[in-house]
């Protein structure tokens, strides 16, 4: 999967508990999701023993290419193979909106919980009721 061409985005992954709180930020090309993905896969296995939530800090993320989509479908499937409850993406903005109907489109063919607000602390707060509400 490694290519020549830089790679353009940042990103942080944090996990606290059972939480695993991606920060995304500017414009991704595909070098940077295989970057995030492969950091993502790394930090997420010591976890995946037990239910976990992804919580997608997206505000500051601007866009990404076509040619990512299949990574992010590859991640969505990848969360369902390790036990991840739900997936809640923190949007705000109409380019945001468009990233949130891409990934409804794929969450919903692979039959994958997700959840998309405006609101940071009601995203700490859903992740925190995920985790705790009983099956």
């Amino acid at each position: 999967m490694t290519s020549s061409f830089k790679n353009h985005g940042e990103h942080e992954i944090r996990i606290i508990d059972q939480q695993v709180w991606c920060i995304c930020e500017g414009q991704w090309n595909l070098e940077q999701t295989e970057l995030f993905f492969e950091e993502f896969k790394e930090k997420v296995i010591p976890i995946s023993h037990k239910p976990w939530v992804r919580v997608n800090d997206i505000r500051c993320f601007e866009l990404a290419g076509v040619e990512c989509g299949a990574l992010l479908a590859e991640l969505i499937r990848w969360g369902q193979e390790h036990q991840c409850l739900v997936s809640i993406y923190v949007i705000n903005s109409k380019i945001h909106e468009m990233f949130a109907g891409m990934v409804k489109k794929l969450s919903e063919q692979m039959n994958a919980k997700f959840i998309f607000t405006e609101d940071i602390r009601e995203a700490e707060q859903l992740a925190s009721d995920f985790l705790n509400s009983p099956e």
